[in-house]
């Protein structure tokens, strides 16, 4: 009768299935490190390269400002010491064209004024007259006589349809006795249609 030992037959084949999975392992280990390494460079990498795109931008720009700084200092040494000349006569200009329209919104202002008492003048009606005018900002207040009883209607009337005027309101009108009867009125309108 032959006697096999089968116990160390088991050994051996579970030592060996053993050896080879210990040296599986290793390398599946190895592959998700390399992975995991490269993940990790990959983002330095991606920016320093992006970083190297932006500063070859910037440079070309600086080359380019370089050059044109280089081109006006050119210019500029031309015409010699007129340049310290030409700013001190543009700040010159730049004052004198700031007061010449504070002149020119006085001019407009001060007309306005003109131009209302005139169209006043134009809309008044013959039997009616103005005693006293007085114009605040917008606002115009205005009394006076008249020697029918259509004259102060007829310059309300006249007021309210002229494009210059808005906002015509009688304030008071009432008769009074001297050597005729006059019928004595107050006025208040706007100049101007805005608003």
């Amino acid at each position: 009768m032959i006697k096999i030992n089968l116990l160390k037959n088991t050994v051996l084949t579970s030592g060996s299935a053993s050896q080879d999975q210990k040296s599986d392992v290793p390398n599946e280990v190895k592959k998700l490190a390399l992975i995991k390494a490269l993940a990790i460079l990959a983002l330095p990498l991606f920016i320093y390269s992006f970083e190297q795109v932006n500063l070859s931008n910037k440079r070309e720009q600086l080359t380019k400002t370089t050059e044109t700084l280089t081109q006006l200092n050119q210019e500029k040494a031309k015409y010699g010491d007129a340049a310290p000349r030409i700013e001190r006569y543009t700040k010159e200009k730049e004052r004198i064209d700031g007061e010449i329209e504070i002149i020119r919104t006085l001019a407009r202002a001060r007309l306005r004024e003109v131009k209302t008492l005139d169209t006043i003048q134009t809309l008044m009606p013959p039997d009616a007259w103005a005693k006293k005018i007085t114009i605040e900002g917008n606002y115009v207040k205005m009394e006076g006589y008249s020697s029918s009883e259509e004259g102060a209607s007829n310059l309300i009337r006249a007021l309210e349809n002229s494009p210059f005027f808005s906002r015509v309101q009688p304030r008071r009108v009432a008769q009074e006795k001297s050597s005729e009867v006059l019928k004595r009125f107050e006025i208040e309108f706007r100049i101007g249609r805005n608003d």
